[in-house]
């Protein structure tokens, strides 16, 4: 439990409101579920999409990381 307080702290939950689903009828991704993920992103001002399934993020507008390569990148930046 007290690991999911620590992500909630560091990570901010994007909601999904119509105007998100909107726009993922639009998306270059083709997998809505995938396309909602994008544009909630989006709408909050994601600098990537954490996902163990980076490719179907290929044509997304943020771009997509596997939670090793999030690992390395906040590593980085300490």
């Amino acid at each position: 439990m007290v690991g999911s307080y620590k992500l909630l702290q560091l990570f901010e939950i994007a909601p999904v409101n119509r105007p998100v689903l909107e726009q993922a009828l639009l998306s270059r991704v083709s997998d809505f579920e995938d396309a909602v993920i994008e544009q909630s992103g989006l709408l909050v001002g994601a600098d990537v999409i954490v996902t163990r399934n980076t490719r179907d993020f290929r044509n997304a507008s943020i771009p997509a990381l596997e939670p090793d390569g999030l690992l390395l990148m906040v590593n980085e930046n300490r």
